[in-house]
């Protein structure tokens, strides 16, 4: 209970904190080009992740397609902050910054299905170890 409640906390504010920085004021120093979308792929890239990592304490963690789910709502979160933008006056929805979300969305995705098949691959071996010390 208390691994759900945490991975859900962190998703949420980690989703929380996308939203803040979407209704911000853009501006500062560029450091180098289209580094705007290059931040949009990390964000996403870091919410899918998240996403796969909150749904694997779910009924659906072994579901085949988690990736495509987390990579979906990551998806899907981002093109509502982008048409979010459209009403604030500050702020521009760019189709750019959709293709960095998506692509972004789904590299962390496959990141994060691939981090829990290596962690539950890590766990099996080491059950398989302690249960040998013990016979």
């Amino acid at each position: 209970m208390l691994k759900k409640f945490i991975r859900w906390s962190v998703t949420l504010a980690y989703a929380a904190g996308v939203f803040y920085l979407s209704v911000m004021p853009s501006g500062g120093p560029e450091f180098f080009p289209h580094q705007d979308k290059v931040i949009h792929f990390v964000m996403y890239a870091g919410m899918a992740f998240l996403f796969v990592w909150l749904l694997r304490v779910t009924s659906l963690r072994s579901w085949q397609h988690l990736p495509l789910l987390a990579a979906g709502f990551a998806i899907a979160y981002g093109a509502l902050n982008e048409f979010n933008q459209i009403f604030i006056s500050y702020r521009s929805a760019e189709v750019g910054d959709l293709a960095a979300n998506f692509v972004g969305a789904t590299v962390g995705a496959f990141a994060g299905m691939i981090a829990a098949r290596a962690m539950d691959a890590r766990r099996a071996r080491v059950a398989e170890l302690s249960s040998g010390e013990r016979q």
